[in-house]
């Protein structure tokens, strides 16, 4: 017996083993196929690129007499040295380059100074934004360029605002979209998959106001949002597009040209190989009831943008990139397909005062809220900043109601700011909706003043006061 159950322990110690071997050899093949792949693209191996990535980092920080702060992580670089077929001298020249175009845009802190409160009505006249992921995990953006109305739209806000907003997407991608994606699929997220539709595309798309704006926003984004984009679909092509793309087409690098698939008239069957149906809009001819104003996907999980806020929350709030050091302990990450528990950035600095102020009067109706001792609320960062934004937003409506009558009427009411945007717009929404309902309340209160004062001297109501 005890030889028998020895000899049978050998085997399925055996068949371990075989089956150990193939799975290692399987995983060794996949992994010699995609470096192959890479060679193939590329034209160097992903450890020759590795360390260009070290030296292209020391190159520019040796260049700007200090280390970069953590935005610029090695996957942020790595878009600049790739963009430049791995030229360190035109990726740093690129770089630098839109590093003081950063400064100059005011790109770092676009996040928390611009509001774009005519948001749905230029989505209205202009279709776009992020709506789902693709079957990679990659956030899907959808535009339909047939549909823009300049007339209309110049009527509610400006192209410098247009242009503006396209910046802060392509910052509220990188800082909260990318990440999310990157959580919700456990791997490294940095492109989006882009559905652009062409229908109702005419010459006045091709010339004046439209053909500027475009032209300036394509312009910005190769010089400053390279790799970001992994694959375009372009449905509803008319006709004389589809002549110029195949003239078009043979000019382009293979690696451009398998970016961009122009669809047949029947294109959901394109779509559906990178896209499930669950996730193409319904007018599209999916099963998504979501619209692009809604914003569907990940990056509206709270849990998801909680653990992006928790984990820069105390390290990256504020970044003197003066003093910043660079650690040069952690190995360069370069591969798309490892899980990463990979750092994001917290966009959410903190704002001045007057928010803190406002956050702190508003607090105690929030139930998630604690108290410490002395009866005094908790600081702020022990609350979800989601749930705090969600609580005080709840507010307002019937603060609102309240007061109706003396709000002014040449402004916008409180309650419709609100709830839209990013978590950063949100809250410098709900700071704007609170000052005016603050201003309306001391404007109550001098009135009440000065109808009691009145009422002490005898002179009867104040609006009698005057004879």
């Amino acid at each position: 017996m005890d030889g028998g159950d020895s000899a049978v322990r050998r085997r399925g110690s055996s068949n371990r083993r075989v089956s150990s071997d193939r799975h290692h050899k399987r995983i060794s093949t996949i992994s010699s196929r995609n470096d192959t792949e890479f060679e193939a693209i590329w034209g160097l191996s992903k450890y020759e690129e590795n360390e260009l990535l070290v030296k292209f980092r020391s190159q520019v920080e040796e260049s700007l007499g200090r280390a970069l702060s953590p935005r610029f992580d090695d996957y942020y670089l790595r878009r600049f040295l790739r963009a430049r077929q791995h030229d360190l001298k035109k990726a740093m020249e690129m770089f630098l380059a839109h590093l003081e175009w950063r400064k100059e845009f005011g790109a770092d802190t676009i996040l928390e100074d611009f509001l774009f409160h005519e948001r749905e009505s230029f989505l209205a006249l202009y279709p776009q934004g992020y709506h789902k992921v693709d079957r990679l995990g990659r956030p899907i953006y959808i535009q339909h360029l047939g549909q823009i109305n300049m007339k209309a739209l110049k009527n509610i806000t400006t192209i410098d605002r247009m242009i503006r907003y396209h910046v802060q997407e392509y910052e509220r991608a990188i800082k909260y979209i990318f990440p999310a994606c990157s959580r919700a699929k456990g791997m490294h997220i940095s492109q989006t998959l882009a559905i652009l539709d062409l229908k109702g595309v005419g010459l006045r798309h091709l010339s004046g106001e439209v053909k500027t704006i475009l032209s300036t926003i394509t312009g910005i984004d190769q010089a400053n949002y390279p790799e970001t984009l992994g694959k375009t679909l372009i449905i509803n092509a008319p006709a004389v597009f589809r002549a110029i793309w195949t003239i078009v087409k043979p000019m382009l690098d293979p690696r451009t040209q398998a970016k961009i698939e122009v669809c047949p008239s029947n294109y959901m069957s394109v779509l559906t190989k990178w896209v499930d149906v669950e996730s193409i809009p319904s007018y599209l001819g999916g099963k998504s009831t979501g619209s692009l104003i809604d914003d569907v996907g990940p990056w509206n999980d709270p849990e998801l943008i909680h653990e992006i806020d928790d984990e820069w929350e105390g390290k990256h709030a504020v970044v003197d990139e003066d003093t910043y050091q660079h650690n040069e302990s952690v190995p360069v990450q370069i591969e798309e397909e490892e899980d990463e528990d990979h750092e994001f950035h917290d966009v959410m600095v903190r704002r001045d005062s007057s928010v803190s102020t406002m956050a702190t009067a508003y607090l105690s109706a929030d139930e998630e809220s604690e108290e410490v001792s002395g009866g005094a609320l908790s600081p702020l960062h022990q609350v979800p900043i989601i749930e705090r934004v969600k609580g005080l937003e709840g507010q307002v409506p019937a603060l609102e109601h309240a007061m109706s009558r003396d709000i002014p009427k040449d402004g916008p009411r409180p309650s419709s700011l609100i709830g839209q945007g990013t978590l950063v717009a949100r809250v410098a929404a709900l700071e704007q909706a609170v000052s005016i309902l603050t201003e309306t309340q001391e404007s109550l209160i001098v009135a009440h003043k000065t109808n009691q004062s009145t009422l002490k001297r005898g002179a009867g109501p104040a609006c009698c006061a005057i004879q």
